[in-house]
């Protein structure tokens, strides 16, 4: 029963995920580095009128690039023409040192192909792609603008070998309460701390890769302090953001501390216990952040926040919260009594157009038939979280799934105001 259930929280994930009215191009490509075949993908707009910056995506351990199209975080921006995105794939789900040089040529072939803002070649990672991306600033063979790491920090084998010694703007974001890559250092593991192993492979804190950053920047100013703000206070996290940038060459270097954050990108989902990963910090999405930073690149300021102040969390009116929960809601029964009519109905219409109303009857009738196969009831359904964006015309709601009073892994789904009324846009895993 407990894979019945996952299979229908995975059926609701992927249609939500192909639910999103704008037009994309996500294309697989095959390139020889070394002796290897390998594979990376490019998604991007539909349409592009000018060059673009490239952002270089490096999945965490056991991912893939594939996975990151809908997961990442950074698909609503270049579906609005701000940027170009790649994912290129590790072999066997890991990455080496070695990896670098393959980047280099998807990077290459990419420049070749692409018309592509050259002077604007950005790279970020989480969890291992971070450690990746740590090693691509150091000795890529390419002028890397500005790169940033989720969930990650240096390992001190890494530093050693490869030093970081030419400036790059770069910025973390990493959890105090981080049990896989300790905040403050150490030998990580699902289990508790490790309290030997090989010093190479030991992880260096935050702070200590932070002052690495600093001196390849030669910078050293004070830094700014702002907040993003407690956005959401039932997660139990907070958070500190330091940046640091220099007057005159404009190069900066940005911390996102999150306090009581674990091994959890910012934004998504709690996908296995806190106990194992910590916990999961729902005020701010990662990629936004990651973003922000990266585009600012060059420029005098980068504005997190008003300084030593939190900006108010966005709120949505009473009103618009309760049509919002009726919707979700209303899904969820229309999805248990199989009115297949219904589930359309609160569906985006430019949607089921695109991809066809029997392929979209099609699709609920099989995800109507999972949930009455798995028996959940209302009470089996909770909503945990609404967080809606600043101006309030989205939200990101967190659902948790339970079968015989056992948690499942919850899903973010992200809704959007259409006409007045509430749509699915898309969920993050």
């Amino acid at each position: 029963m407990t894979h019945v259930l996952r299979s229908t929280t995975a059926f609701i994930l992927f249609f939500l995920a192909a639910c999103d009215t704008r037009a994309d191009l996500f294309t697989e490509y095959k390139v020889k580095s070394g002796t290897a075949e390998r594979t990376y993908y490019v998604h991007k707009a539909e349409s592009i009128t000018k060059p673009l910056p490239l952002v270089v995506v490096l999945h965490g351990g056991g991912g893939n690039g594939k996975l990151l199209k809908d997961t990442n975080g950074f698909k609503q921006f270049l579906e609005r023409g701000e940027c170009i995105a790649v994912y290129p794939d590790a072999l066997k789900g890991g990455w080496v040192p070695d990896d670098v040089a393959f980047v280099d040529v998807v990077i290459d072939e990419f420049f070749a192909r692409e018309k592509v803002d050259r002077e604007r070649l950005f790279v970020t990672g989480a969890s291992r792609g971070g450690l990746l991306t740590f090693v691509m600033a150091a000795k890529s063979n390419h002028k890397i603008r500005a790169a940033g790491t989720v969930i990650a920090t240096h390992l001190q084998g890494l530093a050693d070998e490869f030093p970081l010694q030419r400036p790059i703007d770069f910025a973390m974001i990493a959890g105090t309460a981080d049990p896989l890559m300790p905040y403050d250092g150490g030998w990580g593991s699902f289990g508790k701390p490790k309290t030997t192993g090989d010093p190479k492979a030991r992880s260096m804190s935050v702070d200590d890769t932070i002052k690495l950053l600093l001196k390849a920047n030669s910078l050293t100013e004070a830094p700014k302090v702002t907040t993003l703000g407690d956005n959401d206070t039932s997660d139990g996290c907070t958070n500190e953001v330091r940046t640091r940038i220099d007057p005159k060459t404009r190069h900066r270097v940005m911390l996102v501390k999150v306090v009581g954050g674990g091994h959890v990108v910012p934004g998504g989902a709690q996908y296995l216990p806190k106990a194992q990963i910590g916990p999961a910090c729902n005020d701010f999405h990662h990629a936004e952040v990651m973003w922000n930073f990266l585009k600012s690149a060059g420029q005098p300021e980068l504005v997190v926040a008003k300084e030593g102040t939190s900006p108010p969390a966005a709120k949505l009116s009473d009103e618009s919260e309760k049509a919002l929960r009726e919707r979700v809601s209303g899904l969820f029964e229309a999805l248990r009594a199989g009115d297949i009519e219904k589930c359309l109905e609160l569906s985006d219409p430019a949607v089921v157009k695109e991809k066809g109303k029997p392929a979209a009857e099609k699709f609920f009738k099989s995800v109507s038939g999972l949930i009455k196969l798995a028996r959940v009831k209302p009470e089996d359904r909770t909503i945990q979280s609404i967080v809606p964006s600043a101006d309030g015309q989205s939200a990101r709601v967190t659902i948790e799934l339970k079968l015989n009073g056992k948690s499942q892994p919850p899903g973010v789904e992200v809704w959007g105001l259409v006409d007045g009324k509430w749509f699915y846009r898309e969920t993050t895993k």
